[in-house]
């Protein structure tokens, strides 16, 4: 594929995913149980705050603030902000700071319901962040930066208005995550690595992880009880279902789900990395066999996977430190800690994506050794 060709496509992936992401800038609120009252939420800087009222355990202020989107857009709006003594629940804000803000409509009297505060726009500083990272991908890797946001920007699109929605059916998570991993890692190769023998090798080294992670998750957290309600998220979309507003979900498969794209991104690092190793190698010496181009793959594959299986244990870890912390905290025994569902889920799935990487050291070498194999200069 035509290096430029890659390129526009990238860019053109990257717009798309940039106007989608504006579209959903100002996303209304679902509907209450009241028909007369609509929501939305936008953002506000606050222009003004006065102080209520202040005493050991509370504080409230009265704030006022200039909406920047949706229907009162270049308006004011007042508000309270109730700070406990609890800083979980609070947003500490001064003048020119940005806020979420939710705003209940009253559809009848065509007039503002209430105006609550839902916490931090941080809008801004995403995108500062993201502008700052396109930024050093163009200076370091050049034109080709086009494609790798436009595969980003696809794969997000992807995730957000296809797979999601899907979802949230009731179809299959597993199923689900399956095939949106099958688009997402042919359109990221394709793009990122043209239509090449590379190309079908990394495929093929990420197809059989993928199918590899799905059968370990299946087996390893039916085997260990894992039912993937030990989460918060879990349990409000279990209340909801029960309540009928959306549809039922398996929740066990939805953690599978969770461990396969998990799993995905490494296994697409790992195969590019082997297979353009390969096409390298068998340029300089077309000459070599099979045999040769599958053990040179495994050996600088098993570099690869000695540190990044490091950096998978202290992601996972990461992730549960504070729960790791309130266990020394509380005095809770290791033998009742590692038990906790949270917790073996989090080292299932530590475990379970190391298993996939492994896999596709092996797998992405012997595909890209046969397709080299036999080619000369």
């Amino acid at each position: 594929m035509n290096k430029n060709f890659t390129a526009v496509i990238g860019l053109v992936l990257l717009l798309a995913g940039a106007a989608a992401a504006r579209l959903c800038a100002s996303t209304p609120a679902p509907k209450t149980s009241d028909a007369n009252v609509s929501s939305e939420f936008v953002s506000g800087r606050l222009v003004s705050a006065k102080p209520v009222l202040e005493n050991s355990s509370l504080a409230i202020e009265a704030l006022e603030f200039l909406v920047l989107n949706g229907k009162l857009k270049g308006r004011t709006v007042k508000t309270k902000n109730y700070l406990w003594d609890d800083p979980a629940y609070n947003t500490f804000l001064k003048k020119g700071d940005r806020a979420t803000l939710k705003i209940n409509y009253n559809q009848e009297a065509g007039e503002i319901e209430s105006v609550r505060i839902k916490g931090y726009s941080r809008g801004r500083t995403f995108i500062l962040f993201f502008l700052a990272f396109g930024l050093l991908l163009f200076a370091v890797i050049g034109h080709r930066a086009a494609t790798v946001l436009g595969a980003m920007g696809f794969n997000i699109c992807l995730f957000t208005f296809v797979m999601i929605p899907i979802l949230k059916t009731g179809f299959n998570p597993a199923a689900a995550v399956f095939l949106f991993s099958l688009l997402s890692a042919g359109v990221t190769l394709l793009l990122i690595t043209g239509f090449s023998k590379k190309t079908f090798a990394a495929a093929a080294g990420t197809l059989g992880s993928l199918v590899l992670a799905s059968a370990l998750a299946l087996i390893f957290m039916k085997s260990a009880h894992i039912s993937g309600f030990y989460s918060e998220g879990a349990r409000r979309i279990m209340a909801m279902s029960r309540a009928g507003n959306i549809a039922d979900i398996d929740f066990f498969l939805l953690t599978v789900a969770g461990t396969m794209l998990a799993a995905l991104g490494m296994a697409v690092d790992v195969s590019v990395g082997v297979a353009s190793f390969i096409n390298e190698l068998h340029e300089e010496r077309g000459d070599m066999g099979w045999g040769e181009l599958s053990l040179k793959g495994i050996s600088v594959g098993s570099d690869m996977l000695a540190t990044m299986i490091n950096s998978l244990i202290f992601v996972f870890a990461g992730m549960s430190l504070p729960l790791v912390l309130n266990a020394r905290i509380c005095h809770i025994s290791f033998l009742r800690f590692i038990n906790y569902e949270a917790v073996s889920g989090v080292i299932l799935q530590s475990l379970l994506a190391s298993f996939v990487l492994i896999f596709t050291i092996p797998a992405t070498s012997f595909a890209a050794a046969y397709l080299f194999a036999g080619d000369k200069k």
